[in-house]
């Protein structure tokens, strides 16, 4: 009964983890034939396991904006459209995504996070968002530390430079009174000198006339004298 059983037509329909191509004749015998099904089951178990293993090859689909993509497994672009299986397909899109995200350098729109693809671009919360502000806050804080302190040393730089002229205006006015000072000095040293000199000149003459004066008056004491001479001698 079990030859007559395992005959079977030209071609033996596809069991489950069976290829067309491996289909066998009507000659095989039914044990045969199961044995040999459970044994390719097995190497396809093995291939599966070995074929998840591989990286797969991926498609890429473009986002809404035309500059990032996510790369697709290519068991979910050959598989037909399951809604029974449609969460599982978009969990393992999901961890496919994450793990290219994570791969790749950051997005700065920050589309992936927490388990969810958002291919939009509006303008809503991100993760991105905080740090990239903190960026450009620390920018405009060291922009505006640079410009205040570029307007310090300018202001500094400013007030020393009129500091500077206001000092040079007036060590050029003092060194012109001193000049004016030192030629008045000048001329009244010169004229007092003239004035010694003329003082010198006026002891000098004194000195003469002095001696004149005494010359005169010893004349005057000698003729004195021989009047009260010739006085004696007339008896007068």
């Amino acid at each position: 009964m079990e030859p007559e059983e395992a005959e079977t037509n030209d071609e033996w329909p596809s069991a489950e983890g069976l290829r067309p191509s491996e289909w066998r004749s009507s000659a095989v015998p039914a044990k045969d034939l199961m044995e040999e099904a459970e044994e390719q089951e097995g190497d396809t178990e093995v291939e599966t396991l070995s074929h998840d293993r591989r990286p797969p090859r991926e498609q890429s689909v473009y986002t809404l904006s035309g500059h990032e993509y996510f790369e697709v497994p290519e068991e979910l672009a050959n598989t037909a459209v399951d809604p029974n299986s449609m969460k599982e397909l978009i969990d393992q899109v999901v961890e496919d995504v994450e793990r290219t995200t994570a791969v790749q350098q950051p997005m700065p729109s920050g589309q992936v996070s927490s388990g969810t693809i958002n291919l939009g671009c509006d303008e809503g919360p991100s993760a991105e968002k905080p740090r990239y502000l903190d960026g450009k806050m620390a920018k405009y804080i060291e922009l505006a530390i640079a410009r205040y302190y570029v307007e310090l040393v300018r202001s500094r730089t400013q007030a020393k430079v009129t500091a500077y002229v206001e000092v040079a205006e007036r060590v050029a006015s003092l060194t012109l009174e001193c000049a004016t000072v030192n030629a008045t000095l000048q001329e009244r040293k010169k004229q007092l000198w003239q004035s010694e000199l003329e003082c010198v000149k006026l002891w000098r003459s004194l000195a003469v006339k002095r001696n004149l004066y005494t010359k005169a008056e010893l004349e005057y004491v000698g003729l004195w004298v021989d009047i009260s001479n010739a006085r004696k001698v007339h008896g007068c």
